[in-house]
């Protein structure tokens, strides 16, 4: 079974740099990391964990953002630059069995499109029988590190 498939990119015969992950949540104060040709990537979450009275012991997380960090390395002047976007940004509710309603899910980080820099797919939830997977690409003409490309909704229940 495929984990995604890709038309319209011209993709080299050589091996992707990337990482895969299992459907894993990014959550607040977790980095995940890619070296990509002398630039360092690293994708991480930021929230406010809300603790809860009631017999779970956080009810929420407010504020939760995912956010990109490119830091590239000069050889020449030795300096190292350091650029961030935000992705995205949502309030987190807790569900019934301890888990979140919502969130940001990794399922794969690399350089699908050989042009050095990072490429993302991951699932997006705001909603408890929703999510979206999104496919997120560099591109050489524009200003942010990153832009979604592709979302496919999925619902179910």
């Amino acid at each position: 079974m495929p984990e995604f498939i890709i038309s319209g990119l011209e993709i080299m015969d050589t091996l992707i740099p990337g990482r895969h992950f299992g459907d894993e949540m990014l959550y607040p104060a977790e980095t995940v990391g890619l070296y990509i040709d002398w630039k360092t990537y690293l994708l991480y979450a930021k929230g406010n964990v809300i603790e809860s009275n009631e017999l779970l012991p956080f009810s929420e997380i407010q504020n939760y953002r995912v956010i990109l960090q490119e830091n590239s390395y000069d050889t020449l002047t030795r300096l190292t630059t350091k650029r961030e976007q935000l992705l995205y940004e949502m309030n987190l509710k807790v569900w019934p069995d301890a888990t979140y309603i919502g969130g940001v899910y990794l399922r794969w980080i690399g350089d699908i499109n050989s042009d050095g820099k990072l490429d993302i797919l991951m699932k997006i939830q705001s909603h408890f029988a929703c999510y979206d997977i999104v496919f997120l690409l560099s591109n050489k003409l524009s200003d942010k590190l990153i832009e979604e490309v592709a979302r496919y909704t999925v619902c179910c229940c």
